[in-house]
């Protein structure tokens, strides 16, 4: 995704089910952050993403990264604060709301993301 005409984002998709949970490092070798999306309409399936979750912390405990909570516009949808108490993401780590097929909100997020990086990058400089 060309963001400016100098800064090139390359987005991949990484299945959330267990089974593929073999992809999950190899996909992410050499991320300079990730953008974690959870399915927000129902607090069952945010709890199912607890072990994805875990597991990009524990192996890329450094990495920036940015909780999206996606379905926002779903009836019965899972607040951001609640999200963030269920996943146990640390206080520093952002948690937005997102509606994937609005592409302001897809943008705000990415954006949001970007920022974390740009942060990381600029401390770990010093």
């Amino acid at each position: 995704m060309k963001v400016r005409e100098n800064l090139i984002v390359h987005l991949f998709g990484v299945p959330g089910q267990e089974r593929f949970s073999f992809m999950w490092k190899i996909i992410a070798r050499g991320m300079h952050g990730y953008l974690f999306i959870v399915d927000s309409s129902s607090e069952d399936r945010v709890k199912e993403a607890l072990g994805m979750y875990n597991f990009f912390r524990e192996n890329f405990p450094s990495t920036p990264h940015v909780i999206a909570a996606n379905k926002q516009d779903a009836p019965n949808a899972i607040n951001i604060s609640t999200v963030k108490t269920i996943l146990k993401a640390p206080y520093e780590v952002k948690v937005m709301p997102l509606i994937a097929t609005n592409r302001r909100s897809a943008l705000f997020v990415l954006v949001t993301l970007l920022e974390e990086i740009k942060t990381y990058l600029v401390e770990m400089s010093k």
